[in-house]
């Protein structure tokens, strides 16, 4: 089976971590090396994906990264 991914996101200074633990993803099912988000946030601009495999379970977060509009 192929990598399936979920999308996340939080308001965050730079240089901190996204901890997804307890947060809802904006996008899941992502399988492909693309997502967009579906309602941008003018305040939420750091983001994070994790891999999650068939039982549901989530790997840890990606690297932080911080949008700059």
């Amino acid at each position: 089976d192929g990598v399936i991914y979920s999308l996340y996101r939080a308001n965050l200074a730079r240089g901190e971590n996204l901890v997804t633990r307890g947060k809802v993803p904006i996008v899941k099912g992502i399988t492909s090396l693309t997502a967009v988000d579906p309602d941008p946030s003018e305040t939420d601009l750091s983001y994070a994906v994790v891999a999650v495999d068939n039982a549901g379970n989530e790997s840890g977060p990606s690297n932080t990264f911080f949008f700059n509009p």
